[in-house]
């Protein structure tokens, strides 16, 4: 595994994890940070553990059924949804 794929991985998971705190309730980063967990275990990368993915995973969720959106959310940004 390349040092890059590390360094942007570990980067997109600061990145959601930083949001979260400002934004506990994004579903776009909830969506984004458990992609990046399931990623990085897929890979290898780090100690990513399947206990947490599975936290975030069902905190997404639950959020994503408690909120009335317009669209889906398959993405961890809305630019990449497909129309």
């Amino acid at each position: 595994m390349g040092g890059m794929a590390k360094e942007r991985l570990d980067e997109a998971e600061s990145v959601f994890r930083d949001d979260l705190k400002l934004h506990p309730k994004n579903p776009w980063a909830l969506r984004g940070l458990t992609d990046v967990l399931r990623e990085k275990r897929f890979k290898g990368i780090g100690e990513v553990e399947i206990e947490e993915i599975d936290e975030w995973g069902a905190i997404f969720t639950a959020q994503r059924s408690s909120i009335n959106a317009d669209a889906s959310i398959d993405a961890s940004c809305a630019c990449a949804i497909k129309k």
